[in-house]
């Protein structure tokens, strides 16, 4: 069955409103709907009513708002302290500042008259009242106005002022001299409990509150940058103390002084080790690494001046609760202790890590290399230590490992291998070499394992001899030539075209032509032939010549001819022995005359 749904287009015109205790009353209507004229009975200076007001519409739909009634009567703490800040029997009172403990939470305002008359008048309200020990308490007058829904009201409260004094103080200002102190764990700051100065501040029987503060203005009383008791100084320090009686305080400052002991410098320490057998238990001891953690030329004392103790956590090894033994046995991977180097002599100290580092020998597996003749030299050549191989050479990734290649397991059981694994060519070029690899020093495993190589495909060039022939404009064997002219006619576009001017450049990659369309070639200084290295993506590289050959410019002298201003003349030579196609006369401008 497919439920009817009407749907109703806002606004809906209201058709009833009722009134309810509860919201549950609200939600379900019964007969049980309060009357929407109430007589409120409830007497004192709070009082609420709640009230869940439901609003229904012809079609049946309804909201429910909560209505909340507050009944308030004004009030005040009619008894106010005023504190004397500077203890000398007089304070001038900015009223205003009273606000907070004359009106509380209420929603009122407050203003404050001299006398009752006044307050009821609401004239000649006062801002300020000049209180003195002769004539405390003072008395004022309070006004509380109300705005409220059924009709604005106030009320009027005598309010009794109370001159009482500040703490007083032994000292207001303290001279702290520390000496020389400890800068521990070297970080240019140490901790200082300020409470150990209250009893220099106030040696007396009453108990005060102490705050601190990095700055105090005694114009104004205000103090700002609040610490901890517990405060890092770092140079010399100026603290201001607030010590309070409830409301009412005075300042003391303190003058902290100090110098630095020479700190205890140490660094971090690492103990690698290997777990050759795979037991998962390696014994450590922890001294073996104090010494590269002490770096001596940076440290007043000497080692032997040292204490040095061992800790499962910093803040152990900063109390110096719960010491460890030096030697410890570590089943995880990585465990971190910490070393406490503590001065003999000054008793500073400082505290550093020490990882206990397990290491296990990599698991070598059998690899491929594909090789070319990548120098065109006539012998393979490859960088053995590319990432692209050796990841290929160890069954799952070991950070930091390296790599010994050897070329017969002869050499690996005489540690012979291979000086110069990034530029290996040997001739012959083997087929098959071994590689070991370790993570840390003496951390491997054997046997060392094979490195099968495989010859890549070869790139084939559609031509690999070419001829340039250019004419010798100058006839002193030096042109600018364009060798790149049949790239096309050698591969396809996705190749690149290194150039060299000689067989050897190319082998050891060295001169290389770098502008090979516009090639300043001499005859004088290079042979008659420039090398190409051909290669693709995926190909080992060919080689291509390109020859040069020059031809002659023709050379031909003419006789001197003379001849008068504003005659013509006529030059018969005969050029028939440089067999000419054609020739063409020219002025001194370049401007062609004749063909």
């Amino acid at each position: 069955m497919i439920p009817l749904l009407r749907l109703i287009t806002p606004p809906s015109k209201i058709t009833k409103v009722r009134f309810y205790k509860t919201l549950e009353d609200a939600t379900i209507p019964t007969d049980l709907s309060e009357d929407a004229n109430q007589f409120l009975t409830k007497d004192g200076n709070l009082v609420q009513y709640v009230f869940f007001v439901r609003f229904e519409n012809a079609d049946g739909c309804f909201t429910i708002k909560r209505l909340t009634i507050e009944l308030r009567n004004p009030i005040t703490d009619p008894n106010q302290n005023i504190c004397d800040f500077r203890n000398d029997g007089a304070q001038t009172v900015t009223l205003a500042t009273l606000n907070g403990a004359v009106i509380g939470s209420q929603p009122v305002t407050a203003s404050y008259f001299p006398d009752a008359p006044s307050a009821n008048a609401n004239t000649g309200a006062i801002t300020s009242f000049q209180l003195d020990a002769a004539g405390s308490p003072g008395l004022i007058y309070v006004r509380l106005d109300m705005v409220a829904d059924n009709g604005n009201c106030y009320r009027v409260y005598p309010v009794t002022l109370t001159l009482i004094p500040s703490p007083f103080l032994s000292k207001e200002v303290i001279d702290v001299d520390l000496g020389q102190i400890c800068d521990n764990n070297n970080d240019g700051s140490e901790p200082i409990d300020l409470n150990q100065f209250q009893k220099q501040i106030y040696s007396g029987p009453e108990l005060f509150a102490y705050s601190y503060y990095l700055n105090y203005n005694p114009s104004t009383g205000a103090f700002s940058n609040k610490i901890s008791n517990i405060f890092l100084i770092s140079s010399n320090t100026v603290v201001y103390a607030r010590v309070s009686r409830g409301a009412c305080f005075t300042a003391a400052q303190i003058n902290i002084r100090f110098s630095f002991l020479p700190a205890v410098i140490v660094k971090p320490g690492t103990i690698d080790q290997c777990d050759n057998d795979n037991k998962a238990g390696e014994i450590y001891n922890l001294n073996n690494e104090v010494s590269s953690m002490f770096p001596a030329d940076q440290n007043t004392d000497a080692l032997r001046d040292i204490k040095v103790t061992f800790y499962k956590t910093s803040e152990d090894a900063n109390r110096a609760v719960s010491e460890e033994p030096a030697i410890q046995t570590i089943i995880a991977n990585k465990e971190t202790f910490w070393a406490r180097f503590q001065s003999k002599n000054t008793n500073c100290y400082s505290v550093m890590p020490i990882y206990l580092v397990t290491h296990f020998p990599p698991k070598t597996v059998a690899s491929t290399i594909i090789v070319c003749d990548n120098n065109l030299d006539g012998n393979p050549d490859v960088n053995l230590t590319l990432p692209q191989y050796t990841v290929k050479m160890l069954s799952e990734p070991v950070p930091g490992a390296t790599f010994r290649f050897y070329l017969t397991p002869e050499d690996v059981a005489a540690n012979r291998p291979i000086q110069n694994p990034e530029n290996f060519s040997p001739k012959p070029f083997p087929s098959t070499i071994y590689v070991v690899s370790e993570n840390i020093a003496g951390c491997y495993s054997l046997p060392a394992v094979p490195i099968f190589f495989e010859s890549g495909n070869q790139l084939i060039v559609k031509k690999d001899n070419f001829v340039l022939e250019d004419c010798d404009s100058d006839n002193d064997g030096i042109q600018t030539l364009d060798l790149s002219q049949f790239e096309n006619e050698i591969y396809n576009s996705t190749a690149s075209y290194s150039y060299y001017p000689t067989l050897n450049d190319l082998y050891k990659n060295t001169n290389i032509i770098t502008s090979p369309a516009a090639y300043n070639y001499n005859s004088k200084a290079h042979p008659p032939v420039v090398f190409v290295k051909v290669a693709d993506a995926g190909y080992c590289p060919a080689l291509v010549k390109i020859n040069i050959s020059f031809k002659k410019s023709p050379v031909f002298k003419l006789e001197p001819y003379y001849f008068c201003p504003g005659v013509g003349i006529t030059i018969e030579t005969d050029l028939e022995y440089l067999d000419p196609e054609e020739y063409i006369w020219r002025n001194p401008a370049g401007e062609m005359i004749s063909k």
